[in-house]
């Protein structure tokens, strides 16, 4: 290999490294606005779909800010490019749609149904989380044209809790909080395993 497919070599590496560690981030994040989601609703005694809205929304904004400021910092390495604003409008568009969905239209519809209420309220939650990864999936698809495997346990686990939740014992929401938890974190763990691949 020639010096200079040497250090083009180095520098990919320190892209997909980049990117690698962003997202970890971005899911270690979201699990300690989940976390902070269930120190709410442990207190709270009415009201929950009120609280859970403004938590929410409160949630979606600190993760924002959170995220601009870590795009900051490796917008070095990243650079200006095509392919990473398009990700990033990816990116906020699936998280958008998957909370009209999750939080509004399922939970409604599976009320309407006759489901009780914190059933309801955990598909919703389930569903917002599983839709927002896959919109996050295909955005990272289309933007650096190619899937990243590391992403799918915050998808798949979420999604295949759903079914569960109509026979669990426990308050259904701390279920579906659990399986969110375990999926992200999965999800963090194989991000930061595969730096290794790419750090030397």
């Amino acid at each position: 290999m020639s010096e200079l497919e040497e250090v083009l070599k180095k520098v990919e590496n320190k892209l997909i490294l980049s990117r690698k560690v962003y997202a970890a981030l971005t899911y270690q994040v979201w699990i300690v606005i989940m976390a902070g989601y269930y120190l709410l609703i442990g207190v709270i005694e009415s009201n929950y779909f009120v609280y859970t809205a403004i938590y929410w929304v409160i949630g979606f904004i600190i993760y924002f800010i959170i995220s601009g400021m870590i795009i900051k910092r490796i917008k070095s390495l990243w650079g200006n490019s095509k392919s990473s604003r398009k990700h990033i409008i990816g990116i906020s568009l699936s998280w958008i749609i998957a909370s009209v969905i999750g939080w509004f239209a399922v939970p409604n519809c599976l009320l309407s149904a006759g489901l009780e209420y914190f059933q309801a309220l955990a598909i919703g939650l389930l569903s917002f989380i599983s839709l927002a990864n896959l919109g996050m999936i295909i955005s990272v698809k289309i933007s650096y044209h190619k899937f990243e495997p590391e992403m799918y346990p915050g998808t798949l686990i979420p999604a295949l809790s759903i079914p569960l939740i109509l026979y669990v014992d426990v308050n259904p929401m701390y279920y579906a909080g659990m399986a969110v938890v375990v999926g992200y974190g999965l999800t963090v763990v194989l991000y930061l395993y595969n730096t290794f691949k790419y750090s030397g």
